[in-house]
């Protein structure tokens, strides 16, 4: 059986659109080929896609070809909608093009394609399609690209033969396999392309050696990370220190973990602890916990996507950034923070309960308002709250506890966290439920203000609610992040599921 290339279904267009060739080098972001003067802001999109997945039978490239086409006509269709609305970028997520369920390399082979390192060959496929053969689903995001004179950055594989005989770390299969970010300029040119680092339970593909990859824009230099990568140091902390990158374009296929590694949380957290905007597309699959797109700045949240209802579609997301031409500037440095914990109110039993498998030290909240502090080696953790009087307050007696937690987080994953954590306890009537798995709240705060002593300066601050059992981030008016003190003057909105000050001390990892 003959498939059709995807090539047929992206025509070439006529009308091409200026813009900056980047480089994964260092380039610079803020020149403009006719002179003129940057402009201050930009718009950029984000798409959360549902995607047709592969059989268990799709072993073929036909085959293959036949499951990418139709994922990647959602994505032309979702450009084109981001280009009206005057996008300047689009982002995709992780997975999208082809899905994930591969157990075997053998199983993904059909899926990848060679892509030329970028660094080395300039290269539109959209205007030069047969410069390199079985490069389809580079054809279809380079025209995505120049047809609708954006950015695109998607997420595929790639796949680089290699020799046994002069390659002493060649694969058998004499190839090595990579998930991989790809980024085109608005002429449809290959600009940048990454190999994740981090991978997780991906035994179909190759962990890279660990590069910075980015590329410029008129609106500002680009980093580019996939999903997991963005728990660890390398390559996050060298791209936010050594190369001031102060946008990170992200496609993830990120699975929520309560209370503080869901997707639209822990993302906005880091966009806000490191200064960057940060375009977050993820995989759209709420039975599999896979949910949560979003539009992110160091000042908040610009615009997210949360549906957990199973038979909820994707979505679009666009919106105005302002432009960054540096990042935070945060320094992880080995410094005692200079909040001082009040030493009062600390009565009452201390205990400990489990919160993404660290045994977090807790203590209740206990009435209305208060002042509770928790220690927990070199990190302690102190609250002043007040719950809100509307429907007469804490409803049903709900249980919450403040967390503390510092040392060497283990499961999936190594990584040192320093963490203080206001929760909603799992269940009601069991303090040990407090860090567990949950989306049952009805406790509104009218003030919270929560700090901790941490010793590193990489502290992602998140608030997490709950609106008729979907996941809500308070934006900039709702509260604050400022001298590492996560506020909330005048209230939050909708129940508290949880508040969060994950500091990350990389040193340790």
């Amino acid at each position: 059986m003959f498939v059709p290339r995807i090539i047929l279904l992206f025509p070439i267009t006529t009308i091409l659109v200026s813009g900056i060739s980047s480089a994964v080098t260092s380039s610079s972001s803020s020149v403009i080929r006719d002179g003129s003067k940057p402009s201050s802001t930009y718009r950029a999109a984000v798409y959360e896609h549902v995607p047709f997945l592969p059989t268990a039978e799709t072993d073929t490239r036909e085959e293959a070809l036949e499951v990418m086409a139709k994922n990647l006509e959602v994505y032309r269709a979702q450009a084109r909608k981001a280009k009206e609305q005057g996008a300047q970028i689009i982002v995709f997520p992780e997975d999208g093009i082809y899905g994930w369920r591969f157990s075997t390399r053998k199983s993904v082979l059909p899926f990848l394609e060679t892509i030329p390192d970028p660094k080395v060959t300039t290269w539109s496929p959209c205007s030069d399609p047969e410069r390199y053969p079985d490069t389809e689903v580079q054809h279809a995001l380079s025209c995505m690209a120049k047809e609708n004179g954006l950015y695109v950055v998607a997420n595929m594989g790639d796949l680089l033969p290699c020799d046994g005989k002069e390659d002493t770390k060649c694969p058998k299969d004499r190839g090595y396999q990579y998930n991989t970010d790809v980024a085109y300029d608005p002429e449809g040119t290959l600009v940048a392309k990454y190999h994740k680092v981090n991978l997780y339970f991906e035994p179909q593909f190759n962990r890279p050696e660990p590069q910075v990859v980015y590329f410029d824009t008129p609106f500002g230099r680009f980093g580019m990370l996939v999903c997991f990568d963005l728990l660890f140091s390398t390559p996050a902390r060298p791209m936010l220190k050594e190369h001031n990158i102060a946008n990170i374009a992200y496609p993830t296929a990120w699975m929520d973990a309560l209370p503080m590694l869901s997707a639209i949380g822990y993302h906005s957290s880091f966009a806000r602890g490191t200064g960057v905007n940060f375009l977050a597309a993820n995989i759209h699959m709420p039975s599999k916990r896979l949910q949560g797109s979003g539009i992110y700045t160091p000042k908040g949240v610009k615009k997210y996507y949360y549906n957990n209802d199973p038979n909820s579609p994707g979505k679009l997301l666009v919106s105005t950034l302002g432009v960054l031409e540096s990042n935070g500037d945060v320094e992880d440095m080995n410094i005692q923070n200079k909040h001082i914990i009040n030493p009062l109110n600390r009565t009452g039993q201390e205990f400990y309960s489990s919160l993404l498998h660290d045994q977090y030290k807790f203590r209740m909240l206990d009435g209305a308002t208060g002042n509770i502090s928790i220690c927990h080696n070199n990190l302690c953790c102190s609250l002043d709250y007040q719950i809100s009087e509307e429907d007469g307050g804490r409803s049903e007696q709900e249980l919450f506890a403040l967390g503390a937690f510092d040392g060497l987080h283990t499961y999936h994953g190594q990584y040192y966290l320093q963490t203080c954590n206001l929760v909603k306890c799992g269940n009601n009537q069991d303090r040990l439920s407090c860090g567990h798995y949950t989306f049952d709240t009805n406790t509104k705060f009218s003030f919270l203000s929560l700090t901790g002593t941490f010793q590193t300066e990489f502290i992602y601050p998140q608030v997490i609610m709950v609106h008729d059992r979907q996941l809500r981030v308070g934006d900039e008016s709702s509260w604050s992040f400022k001298d590492n003190i996560l506020r909330s003057e005048g209230g939050l909105d909708d129940p508290l599921l949880a508040a969060t000050l994950l500091g990350r001390y990389y040193n340790l990892d």
